[in-house]
């Protein structure tokens, strides 16, 4: 999570992202990475688990430009034995 990204120009950090979804007490887990486009310009996409369906709400306590521009619910995590996000695991089978 200490990696950074650059949303429309600002240097973001992707963990401060992620610390935002989950003050929402119905996220479950979050993980946050940086993307580039055909331009190679970075951006934020969200991939989260919920408890429950809703929609996000503590996004506006964030910045504009700290908005992910994508945003997605899935079921589940690739976790470790340990019970820890495998994003490595987890990006590979997003990315299918």
């Amino acid at each position: 999570m200490a990696c950074c990204g650059v949303e429309r120009g600002f240097r973001v950090e992707l963990g401060e992202i992620e610390n935002q979804f989950l003050k929402d007490k119905s996220i479950r887990d979050v993980i946050v990475v940086a993307r580039d486009d055909a331009e190679g310009n970075k951006y934020a996409v969200a991939y989260f688990v919920a408890y429950e369906k809703k929609t996000i709400k503590e996004l506006k306590t964030l910045s504009k430009y700290e908005i992910p521009k994508g945003i997605y619910c899935i079921k589940n995590f690739v976790k470790t034995p340990t019970g820890k996000i495998n994003r490595t695991a987890t990006l590979k089978l997003l990315e299918k």
